[in-house]
């Protein structure tokens, strides 16, 4: 579950315990400001998961976010963590970013995290209006080499592997119902169907 941001619902516990009675594996993608007791504990219940979205291993990360936050998101991480529910941390990297993957290895690692994903920028919203952002195949190459070097580097310690949207098609249930899929720019993305059409019966 992704979002924009699933902690803001209300029903975000009764969301997880139902996927949880369907037989999945419930995992929120958050920004860590708020993580409510109920949601940690539907996600306990069920052998679910959080995953924190985190870009700088310090305060550093509240200038990315333009939110003072760190603080919150470490205290959030350690209520996940203390009751033994999983937890994982997603790193968006950008060629200005690339060279810090290791110490955001280390991080995960220090704050008991089980994996960690780095996902390359895509030009996508923000991404897109930003030269900054785009990839030049060689700097691309690079990201995927150094995934590969730190995920056998910490082998038996943590996970570290990469999510590349430009490398697979990504199925997304939009707000409205409707179902999508979502590849490396919105002009790429194909509607499959509308809710109605989705969910019939609901």
């Amino acid at each position: 579950m992704s979002g924009g941001e699933p902690t803001v619902r209300s029903d975000l516990a009764e969301i997880i315990d139902a996927i949880g009675q369907a037989g999945l594996k419930p995992v929120v993608i958050t920004n860590g400001f708020d993580v409510p007791d109920e949601a940690v504990t539907a996600a306990q219940l069920c052998g679910g998961e959080f995953k924190f979205s985190i870009h700088r291993p310090s305060a550093e990360n509240d200038q990315i976010l333009h939110r003072t936050s760190f603080t919150q998101i470490m205290a959030n991480i350690d209520k996940v963590i203390k009751r033994k529910v999983g937890m994982s941390i997603n790193t968006v990297v950008t060629p200005s970013n690339a060279d810090g993957m290791r110490e955001m290895v280390d991080f995960a690692c220090e704050v008991g995290a089980a994996k960690i994903s780095f996902i390359p920028v895509v030009s996508r919203g923000r991404a897109r209006r930003s030269g900054a952002f785009n990839f030049l195949p060689d700097e691309l190459e690079a990201v995927y080499k150094g995934v590969a070097e730190l995920s056998e580097l910490f082998a038996g310690i943590i996970k570290v592997h990469c999510i590349d949207i430009r490398n697979r098609d990504y199925w997304v249930v939009e707000n409205d119902g409707s179902l999508w899929i979502e590849r490396a720019t919105e002009g790429e993305d194909l509607k499959i169907c509308d809710r109605e059409h989705l969910l019939p019966n609901v």
